[in-house]
């Protein structure tokens, strides 16, 4: 998906946002949880800022393109220096786009993705912070993004070396990471409740403290 976004100019193609949409219902669906847009926003955030690295593809449409575009610039004059070619219209309504929200980019152009990528993810940084009630919220955020406490998130899956999580793994640790999800099995029981469960011990799982702490019978 990302070669199609560097070589084709798609940021107003419909099928960006059908596709994002996708990702947020299959994450939705491996976490067990209705996720917010805010929470939806962080999970699309890279590890180091804090999400899960589930990227939109509408948020990477612009900045994947400008980089691509602005890295081949000096093959392009190479190639096309004895004919005479038209200005890339994509390109520069794309640098427009950008700059009217993050300024005039430095010339020559960059060609790295994350320079492009930069200013939208401080902008949806400052959108999920702003959306915090209460300090337990801002406290979780900060963490995701203290130094390799995602760690966990770049191993690769590789069963031989105990690196491959199961799904009911991978699912509870994702929602205790994505922003405070609010997720529940097929039914959340009460304390009273989940005390006539012969098996609680096994099938509980408290979540949250205070106010916040729920238990919800997995069997």
């Amino acid at each position: 998906m990302l070669h199609l976004l560097r070589c084709s100019p798609s940021a107003d193609n419909p099928a960006l946002q059908t596709f994002d949409s996708h990702l947020r219902s299959a994450i939705s669906k491996i976490t067990n949880s209705a996720l917010s847009d805010i929470q939806w926003l962080q999970a699309s955030m890279p590890i180091a800022h804090g999400g899960l690295e589930v990227r939109r593809v509408s948020s990477l449409a612009i900045p994947a393109f400008l980089a691509s575009a602005a890295i081949t610039l000096p093959l392009q004059d190479d190639i096309l220096s004895l004919c005479p070619c038209p200005i890339d219209s994509f390109l520069e309504q794309y640098l427009s786009m950008w700059s009217s929200s993050a300024g005039p980019p430095p010339d020559p152009l960059p060609g790295k993705q994350s320079f492009w990528d930069r200013p939208g993810l401080l902008t949806d940084r400052e959108l999920i912070e702003s959306s915090f009630v209460e300090p337990l919220q801002r406290a979780r955020f900060l963490a995701a993004q203290a130094p390799h406490s995602s760690d966990w998130l770049l191993a690769l899956p590789i069963a031989n070396c105990g690196l491959r999580l199961d799904d009911e793994a991978v699912r509870s640790s994702s929602c205790r990471y994505e922003a405070g999800a609010q997720f529940v099995r097929s039914t959340q029981l009460s304390l009273q409740d989940l005390s006539g469960c012969p098996r609680s011990s096994r099938h509980g799982l408290q979540e949250g403290t205070g106010q916040n702490r729920k238990t919800s019978c997995f069997q």
